[in-house]
């Protein structure tokens, strides 16, 4: 018996995304084509630039991402977003992701360090 090779699971999750940011690009170049009156307008229009440059990104990054687990993925598209929508949100979230940045890389770095057992001696 011959097994044929299993598709991706997630390939249809990397045409999704590209897709979708291929949407976004073209529905904020077409505000910039027909632009649409007031500030809300120009905050669409670069809202939705900023989404589907973003999200492009990712759509690149696919086959690194796909071993990250999911939790983190969707986190971190969304802060993404977030700092596409809200460019001020990374200046504050900032100082805090100072702080905590090398405190959670030690924390990584003590999980994978196995410890001897000192009670079998």
């Amino acid at each position: 018996m011959t097994q044929e090779p299993k598709a991706p699971i997630t390939g249809w999750r990397r045409h999704a995304m590209g897709t979708s940011a291929l949407i976004l690009l073209v529905a904020g170049c077409a505000f910039f084509v027909w632009p649409v009156g007031g500030d809300s307008g120009e905050l669409v229009q670069g809202s939705l630039i900023k989404s589907g440059l973003a999200l492009g990104a990712a759509w690149l990054a696919f086959p690194q991402l796909d071993r990250l687990p999911g939790w983190i993925f969707v986190s971190l598209i969304g802060i993404l977003l977030a700092i596409a929508i809200r460019p001020r949100i990374f200046m504050a979230l900032s100082r805090y992701l100072i702080v905590l940045a090398p405190l959670l890389f030690v924390i990584w770095l003590l999980r994978r360090i196995q410890f001897s057992d000192t009670k079998n001696r």
